[in-house]
């Protein structure tokens, strides 16, 4: 890893309503400015931005990102990744979970 870069991508599969919208929960802890924005991919097309920096408090946040219908249609389940942004890193995210809207 080159200098500057700081890394830690992360990648799973999870279960979807493959007909229904599709909404990605992710469970934060508000105060930990450490530099940590990441992107979130589905199928490695980007849905969002994360950025657990704007929770001012110290306590737990869930943040929905709702997934484009076209991502999740006819599927059982997809492949989520957490990508850092440039001197980043992806996290800490303490919950993940998928819910039909």
């Amino acid at each position: 890893m080159a200098a500057g870069q700081r890394g830690g991508s992360f990648t799973f599969s999870i279960k979807t309503a493959p007909d229904a919208v599709n909404t990605l929960i992710c469970t934060y802890w508000g105060m930990d400015n450490r530099g940590r924005t990441f992107d979130m991919f589905i199928n490695d097309q980007k849905i969002a931005t994360g950025d657990p920096n704007r929770y001012k408090e110290s306590r737990f946040y869930d943040s929905p990102y709702r997934i484009p219908k076209q991502l999740t249609t006819s599927k059982q389940q997809v492949t989520v990744s957490f990508r850092p942004q440039t001197r980043n890193q992806a996290g800490p995210v303490y919950g993940i979970r998928l819910v039909r809207s």
